[in-house]
């Protein structure tokens, strides 16, 4: 769910539902970002709050400022370590035929400055969609598949 769909449900879901995807990190969805504005201004909460929070459960959390991330204010990534590690290992070739880090902090770390490089209908975006759990992304290679496929 892209940050438009965050701002359009807004008055469907409230408030708590927007930091709630980034709670729901797991193993059908290994990775989840906020920009630190929308944390802060639209849900009111403390992204060093989530962050501790999800640290305390064992995943990764890094709060990325806006000189170290493409995301104009800054944005809080928290990834299931677990669930990430076993999808970079999984596509271990494709990272690596791309240039792109196969261990969970350095891809993060590389997303939140180069999401971009990764052009529709590739495998490399295809793991991207799918470390975010955005299996039906239209932009993937094969046109969106189900979670469960």
């Amino acid at each position: 769910m892209g940050l438009e769909n965050y701002i359009t449900t807004a008055g469907t879901h409230g408030k708590k539902y927007y930091c709630d995807d980034l709670r729901r990190v797991g193993p059908k969805k290994p990775l989840s970002y906020l920009p630190l504005d929308f944390i802060k201004n639209f849900n009111g909460e403390d992204p060093q709050i989530l962050q501790k929070e999800a640290q305390r459960e064992g995943k990764i959390a890094i709060i990325f400022s806006p000189k170290d991330c493409v995301i104009v204010s800054g944005a809080l990534y928290i990834a299931d370590t677990k669930a990430l590690s076993k999808l970079l290992n999984e596509r271990r070739e494709i990272l690596e035929k791309s240039n792109w880090p196969t261990d969970p902090e350095g891809f993060i770390r590389r997303l939140s400055n180069d999401f971009v490089s990764a052009q529709n209908g590739t495998p490399l975006l295809d793991t991207i969609t799918d470390a975010f759990g955005d299996y039906q992304n239209p932009n993937r290679s094969d046109g969106g598949i189900t979670s469960d496929s």
